[in-house]
């Protein structure tokens, strides 16, 4: 009753109410706050060297501010910066257009969609599920490195970090509202950047249509206005990238080169080769490193621990057809990496470090069984459409990268916010379903 008589105290209290009437803007401020503490002592002035996306995502910036985005020579002699989607080096060239090279600016930049996001997972999980709980999943995410540990680099999540939970924000009041204007074109708007930040997101876009389709057969044949329009829209707004596109490539390409693989069924022969791709690369930097030489245009961190693992005798070897599926699939959900180990088709070593392996357990791990009694709760007792949605993000994702096989931490981060919210919300749901069995007992007891 004590614990009840002070929780009750707070929520009444002035600060409570400060809290409540200014949600948004203190999360963001003390998200922003230790992003920008963590910026300051974790920066270090060769960062593009520590991750090569780093490097290709400055060249790409550079060349877009030199050229123009829709001029061939932003890609001339570099095929890399043919797989990269244009979201995030956009973005990077305005920046650096208005403040000058100076990483520091994107790195507040960074910052400040780091702490958007966790705004917009706030606002959804206290529309969604209750405000208490929205607190608890904002101060979990500001505590949790992961969603700031890319503020340093020129990398893509921080975006990303932002969109997704944009998007799922928008998509859950339109499943309250239907038709609402503002949540079709957030919805659209959104998502389209997204998917040009990282064609992989386009996936998402297919599983949308068959929603649509099985609520169109649900509702004997009718479409959901709202979700043609979202669907029209988004292809609308793909139109001028895909113009780009043919005009440089002269042939049909959606986002990116990588979608060749599965668009060449369509539109013809794809030119585009897996010569480069993560697998060959990892290979080629091994045997490199077995033969005394040192790797160029390799990550420093990748050489070392590839080096680390050869001196302790763990040697690298392709997995089989279907064992390297099996693990791609087990690495997605691992929480740590405690003594190192080859992942992808077996020549990509990872090893975290004491700190990593805590904080990715503490923030991940321990939320992960949770998520998954979560789905199964919600699928089926409780029958949430939104949870439902939320379930299906991260399973998605998995996904896509088992298929690719090309599991990291740093892409399986992009819908962590999903897990943590199921988590949260199943044992929200069990400890009141708890409470009001406790009170059950005891006004029975008492009769």
């Amino acid at each position: 009753m004590k614990v009840k008589a002070i929780f009750s105290y707070f929520k009444q209290s002035n600060v409570c109410q400060f809290l409540n009437r200014n949600s948004g803007k203190t999360i963001f401020s003390v998200s922003f706050l230790i992003c920008i503490v963590y910026i300051y002592f974790a920066y270090n002035p060769n960062f593009l060297l520590l991750i090569g996306d780093s490097r290709e995502y400055w060249l790409f910036s550079r060349r877009i501010l030199e050229y123009g985005l829709f001029s061939p020579e932003v890609i001339k002699g570099d095929d890399i910066l043919q797989i990269l989607g244009p979201g995030y080096p956009l973005i990077m060239a305005v920046t650096q257009s208005i403040f000058g090279e100076s990483p520091l600016a994107i790195f507040i930049v960074n910052a400040i969609f780091v702490s958007l996001g966790v705004v917009f997972v706030f606002k959804f999980v206290s529309e969604n599920i209750s405000i208490s709980l929205g607190w608890v999943a904002a101060f979990l995410m500001v505590l949790n490195p992961q969603f700031y540990r890319y503020t340093t680099f020129y990398l893509k999540e921080p975006l990303v970090y932002f969109l997704f939970p944009l998007v799922i924000f928008f998509v859950a009041r339109l499943i309250k509202r239907k038709g609402n204007a503002r949540e079709i074109i957030g919805i659209s708007v959104a998502f389209v950047y997204l998917i040009h930040t990282d064609e992989r997101f386009f996936t998402y876009f297919f599983v949308f249509l068959v929603w649509a389709g099985f609520l169109a057969i649900k509702n004997r044949g009718h479409f959901r206005k709202d979700l043609l329009q979202i669907a029209v829209l988004v292809l609308v707004l793909m139109i001028p990238w895909g113009i780009r596109n043919y005009y440089i490539y002269d042939r049909v390409i959606i986002l990116t080169t990588r979608t060749e693989l599965i668009t060449s069924v369509v539109f013809g022969k794809s030119q585009y080769t897996p010569e480069s791709s993560y697998s060959s690369v990892f290979r080629k930097t091994v045997e490199t490193i077995q033969k005394g030489i040192e790797p160029e245009n390799v990550d420093r961190e990748e050489v070392q621990l590839i080096k680390e693992a050869l001196k302790q005798g763990k040697q690298p070897g392709e997995f089989g057809r279907f064992e390297k599926y099996l693990r791609a699939a087990v690495n997605f959900w691992q929480p740590m990496y405690i003594s190192g180990q080859f992942v992808h088709d077996g020549f990509r070593y990872i090893k975290w470090s004491r700190w990593h392996n805590r904080t990715s357990l503490l923030f991940f791990g321990i939320f992960i069984p949770f998520f998954f009694i979560g789905m199964f709760y919600n699928f089926f007792v409780t029958k949430d459409k939104i949870i439902l949605l939320l379930s299906l993000l991260p399973l998605i994702n998995m996904f896509i990268h088992v298929a690719l096989v090309h599991v990291l931490e740093r892409y399986r981060s992009t819908t962590d916010f999903a897990v943590l919210i199921v988590a949260l919300w199943v044992i929200w749901k069990l400890i009141n379903r708890d409470m009001a069995f406790l009170k059950k007992v005891t006004a029975e007891s008492q009769q």
